[in-house]
C-alpha cells in the first residue's frame, strides 16, 4: 500500500479498470434479466396453480385462497423441515465468534 494511495496496488487494478458507465450498464442488464426471470417464474407458478385446481376439480376461489397460499408458504416451511431432518442445529452450523470465546473464558 502506498502512502498517498488508500487502495492496495494490484496488477489488475492498473491493467483493467472498466469505466463507471460500463459497470452501471452491466448492473442494469442484470437487474432487467432478474426482473424477467421473476416475472416468468410467477407466470409459471400461477398457471401451475390454475392447472392443479382444474385437474383436482376445485373451485376458482379455493384455488386462489388455498393452493396459492400453500404454494407460496411452502419454501418457508420446507427449509426448516430439511434442517430438522438432516439433524443440523444452529449452534453446530455457526462457529463461535472471538467475542463469545473471550467472554466464555471469564
Amino acid at each position: 500500500m502506498c502512502a498517498g494511495n488508500p487502495e492496495p496496488a494490484s496488477l489488475f487494478s492498473t491493467l483493467f479498470r472498466p469505466p463507471l458507465s460500463r459497470i452501471l450498464a452491466i448492473h442494469a442488464i442484470i437487474l432487467a434479466l432478474s426482473f424477467a426471470i421473476i416475472l416468468a417464474g410467477s407466470e409459471l407458478f400461477t398457471n401451475g396453480v390454475e392447472w392443479a385446481g382444474h385437474r383436482l376439480h376445485v373451485a376458482e376461489a379455493a384455488v386462489g385462497s388455498v393452493l396459492a397460499a400453500v404454494g407460496t408458504a411452502l419454501p418457508e416451511t420446507f427449509i426448516p423441515a430439511v434442517a430438522l431432518l438432516t439433524g443440523r442445529d444452529s449452534a453446530a452450523a455457526h462457529p463461535r465468534s472471538d467475542l463469545e470465546r473471550s467472554s466464555a473464558h471469564r
